[in-house]
């Protein structure tokens, strides 16, 4: 792991050495693509897997791809192996000198944003893959009208300098039935992991904030009513998940969705989520973790350090829309049932 200082006042996280060092594994030419692996190439498929896999926590462009191909570590073939020498490969290309995470100086105050995505099953896999992105911005002015939509003057104050504090890539636990149920799980998952980075921010500043000592019993109390330090937005580029999570659709009939989505809007209603963003699909930037591919916009944030919203977004020929809820302390599970807003 490289750190170093940037001209720019960055600190920059780098693995780009090591993941250049790595070597391919060398395919037999007379093997087939469905031809399972010798022990040998057994062994070396999964140690070029786990070097790569090391090297994502700066590079996490090439951590969907890696995830996938550990799902053969018991039963690879040539045709895995020949993808993970071009995951390697694609990897290597991009090793400019500033790819890795950037940590640039912000300005208060700042917030945090959870941003999950979720990729649909395909025919590898019925289970779909999900990607969870905590991140640490400055916590700009956003204004929105009588639609709910962030008005043209204050969409760009969505972007900015990023840090990227974890980053998450994994195939769902269960199967689900619908692009929206997908994008419910990976939701509930993403916000479970911003919430312990909020605790652990907070944990750090008790003293000043409620005038004692961090303690087991302090920061239960912390999570329950939603007191963190900094505070917590969501966002999503599923507009049913979002209309089912603030009010404007009903509760879903199948029980593991109805839960869940009774858990996002239980999270807003008591003020441990603040702002509930439905960000379009072409800003959203947890989807490089969800496909393989290449992402201009998460390579952008792993040269610069900086979240760039693309001029669709930003011209708002698609919209982004925000809501945030009034926190209570004392409701019944039929506010939740009728919540709108």
């Amino acid at each position: 792991m490289d750190y170093s200082v940037l001209p720019n006042g960055a600190i920059l996280m780098s693995q780009n050495k090591h993941l250049e060092q790595i070597a391919a594994v060398l395919v037999p030419h007379d093997a087939k693509d469905d031809d399972a692996l010798t022990p040998v190439l057994q062994s070396a498929f999964r140690g070029l897997l786990c070097a790569m896999l090391w090297d994502t926590q700066c590079r996490p462009d090439i951590l969907c791809e890696v995830v996938q191909l550990q799902s053969h570590n018991i039963n690879a073939t040539i045709a895995n192996l020949k993808q993970a020498n071009t995951c390697l490969k694609r990897g290597q290309l991009s090793c400019g000198t500033n790819t890795g995470l950037h940590f640039l100086p912000l300005q208060f105050p700042l917030k945090l944003v959870s941003i999950n995505d979720a990729g649909h099953a395909s025919k590898n896999s019925s289970y779909s893959h999900e990607g969870q992105l905590v991140v640490l911005m400055e916590d700009r002015e956003l204004i929105t009208d009588s639609s709910d939509h962030v008005t043209a003057a204050t969409v760009p104050n969505l972007g900015g300098p990023c840090h990227v504090l974890c980053q998450l890539s994994s195939k769902s636990k269960r199967i689900s039935q619908s692009t929206s149920h997908a994008e419910n799980l990976a939701q509930v998952s993403g916000v479970l992991h911003s919430q312990m980075v909020a605790i652990r921010f907070t944990e750090m500043f008790t003293q000043v904030l409620f005038n004692e000592r961090a303690s087991t019993k302090l920061l239960l109390q912390v999570q329950d009513t939603g007191s963190y330090l900094l505070p917590l937005d969501v966002w999503t580029d599923c507009m049913d998940l979002f209309s089912l999570s603030t009010g404007l659709k009903g509760v879903p009939a199948d029980k593991s969705q109805r839960l869940s989505v009774l858990t996002m809007r239980e999270e807003r209603l008591t003020g441990r989520l603040r702002n509930y963003v439905h960000m379009p699909t072409s800003g959203m930037i947890a989807d490089a973790l969800t496909k393989q591919g290449t992402f201009p916009q998460f390579m952008k944030l792993l040269t610069t350090g900086l979240l760039r919203l693309p001029p669709i977004v930003l011209n708002r020929q698609k919209p982004v829309t925000l809501r945030r809820l009034a926190a209570k302390d004392d409701y019944t599970e039929d506010d939740l049932l009728s919540i709108n807003g």
